[in-house]
């Protein structure tokens, strides 16, 4: 991924997701679903970005995005993907280093 110079002005404590998907498909509708059961069980300040790759598809291509869905943890570092429907909140919690509530 880019560097993301919008980073640099987020608050301190805010989690910043990005989710990257394919349009209306199947897998994309159920990672949204999925993504926001997730955003349920998360104590504090929690940003979530959505970008459609196929509306946006340089975007995603700058990113280096050609697997979706993929969610990336932007902020606060390390960031960390994740690729799939989410199906499993404990298990992508954890791969992007975010402490469950």
């Amino acid at each position: 991924m880019h560097s993301d110079p919008a980073t640099s002005s987020i608050p301190a404590g805010r989690t910043v997701l990005r989710l990257y998907v394919a349009g209306d498909a199947p897998n994309s509708r159920r990672a949204r679903a999925n993504l926001d059961h997730i955003r349920e069980q998360l104590r504090g300040d929690v940003e979530i970005e959505v970008v459609d790759a196929l509306a946006q598809p340089k975007r995603a291509l700058a990113d280096h995005i050609v697997v979706m869905p993929c969610l990336i943890k932007v902020s606060p570092g390390p960031s960390a993907a994740v690729f799939g429907q989410l199906a499993h909140a404990e298990e992508v919690l954890q791969a992007l280093g975010i402490e469950e509530p």
